[in-house]
């Protein structure tokens, strides 16, 4: 799940992705993860971000920050053939 209310932060503040990534010295790639739920910060780029962009970088650890789920496989168990 796209992480909304760091869209919105870098919106107000007129920010690309890659204008944030270059100040807090990532990736582009890594940071356009982090928005969109697929990666979260080690607690340093968060603590970074939550500084440049001026909001708690704990927010990155809540449990219902925006961070897409991992796939689970859903795959059944097998079944043993009956012996007889």
């Amino acid at each position: 799940m796209k992480r909304e209310w760091l869209e919105e932060i870098l919106q107000k503040r007129s920010l690309t992705h890659k204008e944030v990534a270059d100040r807090v010295k990532i990736d582009r790639a890594y940071f356009t993860q982090i928005v969109n739920g697929v990666r979260r910060p080690s607690p340093d780029v968060a603590q970074r971000i939550g500084k440049l962009l001026k909001f708690n970088w704990t927010k990155f650890f809540n449990q219902n920050c925006g961070e897409k789920p991992q796939n689970v496989d859903n795959q059944q168990s097998a079944t043993l053939p009956e012996t007889g």
